[in-house]
């Protein structure tokens, strides 16, 4: 079982989590959410935080996200329970992903979710004003779904027993 995750900040204006995640990893950056899977599907304990992410977000009416995967998309169980636990909150959320099957997963989600889309990695700049990022969060967005890429392959590769 995964450690309790606690919050730390990561720079001005992101604040991620101290575990080590091995599927999937977030990170809130100012009005944004970011999530990244990778191809695994989500750890149980992984996916938990990310629900209590979305949850304890103190913004404003709508829950802006941006989700990256490798391939990695929730189980038919976490999917809805991330629909139940969000049932009370609008959200838009931009999904980038080439892999067919999170393409799927996404689209399931968005039968609950309305302002869910998903892009290609080579539409992302589209994702990000889908989410309404401008300026400079834009660059702080990309920025954090490479970190959280880097530290997600570092972490399953240190907890692989071939790793």
């Amino acid at each position: 079982m995964a450690p309790a995750a606690s919050v730390v900040v990561i720079s001005k204006k992101c604040m991620g989590t101290v575990s080590r995640p091995t599927t999937v990893a977030t990170k809130v950056c100012g009005r944004f959410v970011v999530v990244v899977h990778n191809a695994l599907p989500p750890l149980s304990a992984e996916w938990n935080h990310v629900i209590e992410v979305y949850r304890s977000y103190p913004g404003a009416d709508t829950l802006n996200v941006l989700v990256f995967t490798d391939g990695g998309s929730p189980t038919a169980a976490q999917r809805a329970d991330l629909t139940s636990s969000m049932a009370h909150r609008k959200m838009q959320v931009s999904v980038v992903t080439q892999s067919v099957l999170a393409r799927a997963a996404g689209t399931a989600i968005a039968w609950l979710v309305p302002g869910l889309r998903i892009f290609s990695p080579a539409d992302m700049e589209k994702a990000l004003d889908h989410i309404s990022a401008s300026g400079v969060d834009r660059r702080i967005l990309k920025d954090a779904v490479d970190q959280l890429r880097r530290d997600l392959a570092t972490n399953a590769a240190t907890a692989s027993p071939n790793g």
